[in-house]
């Protein structure tokens, strides 16, 4: 429109002299040409206003949105990491309840882990450190380690090499028990042991023998026992064992020539010629009079227990 203004006025002063000649006709046609343009250019700044008006107003309602959702955003975070503190203080305080009582697990684990019966506060299940077992210790008279143990009958003695050899039954206060002739001799070959024996009769009277020497040897010379030195009121019925190997219904280690002392006497014991002592016979007599038997103080005891302590 600016050009056509400038052409406009070139024309009209190049051409003075038609002005004269058609001065209101001429004058009256650039006027209204004149006001058209006006016209035109007031209607575009409107529009031009306008759009600038609602870009303004969008631009607002969009700024005023955004700073909306800032402000909800913030709230939300402010609420979460409040709730994220809440959460690690919780969780803060379960760890150290969870340390505090891993330290207390550990301290009455390591107080139950000893390295012999000698080391029992109290009377009752603990982990030997060698070999790496639980065991039962009575903590009453020094400190002795229960390797046998029968006064209910439930549990059957009649067993194979293999049993006997790893031992058999639940280490537990209230359960009878044969520790294992394999643990017995790792721990009589690590030092001098010695042997106490407690047996009640069939009228339930007890009395001990006592060994001031135990031990068991390895596996390939049949778990041979030494024993020896006795003292006590049962009478000694292990001394003549001295000696002899072990014997099960399927492993016959006995001086016997005519038959197999532990499958006719329905046990596992070192055997000579069958022997003066049986603690792994029946629990009830059998018919050939044979049970649990400790020289001439029973042929059917009703309860026993052999135990070992490191001298």
């Amino acid at each position: 429109m600016s050009r056509a203004l400038v052409w406009l006025c070139f024309v009209s002063f190049s051409c003075s002299g038609i002005y004269e000649v058609k001065g209101s006709l001429w004058y009256e046609l650039i006027t209204h040409q004149l006001e058209r343009i006006e016209e035109k250019l007031t209607d575009r700044n409107n529009v031009t206003q306008a759009r600038i008006d609602s870009l303004a107003k969008n631009v607002e309602t969009v700024n005023f949105n955004l700073l909306d959702r800032i402000a909800k955003l913030e709230t939300t975070m402010l609420s979460k990491q409040r709730s994220m503190e809440s959460q690690l203080k919780g969780i803060a305080a379960s760890v150290s309840t969870l340390n505090n009582q891993t330290g207390q697990i550990l301290k009455n684990h390591f107080d139950l882990v000893i390295a012999s019966c000698g080391m029992a506060k109290t009377t009752g299940v603990y982990r030997l450190q060698v070999p790496n077992m639980d065991v039962f210790c009575e903590s009453s008279g020094g400190g002795w380690l229960v390797i046998q143990r029968r006064f209910h009958g439930e549990t059957n003695f009649y067993r194979t090499w293999y049993d006997y050899r790893t031992g058999f039954d639940t280490v537990r206060a209230h359960s009878e028990l044969w520790l294992g002739l394999e643990p017995i001799h790792q721990l009589t070959a690590g030092g001098q042991y010695e042997l106490f024996v407690y047996i009640e009769n069939e009228l339930q009277q007890g009395r001990h023998a006592r060994y001031s020497e135990f031990k068991v040897s390895q596996e390939d010379d049949g778990y041979r026992l030494t024993v020896g030195g006795y003292s006590g009121t049962a009478g000694d019925a292990l001394s003549s064992h001295n000696g002899a190997k072990f014997s099960t219904s399927d492993v016959d280690n006995d001086r016997n020539r005519t038959m197999n002392c532990a499958d006719e006497l329905r046990s596992g014991w070192w055997f000579t010629d069958c022997g003066a002592s049986n603690l792994n016979g029946l629990f009830k007599k059998a018919s050939s009079g044979y049970g649990i038997a400790w020289g001439s103080w029973t042929k059917a005891g009703r309860y026993s227990k052999m135990m070992i302590r490191r001298k």
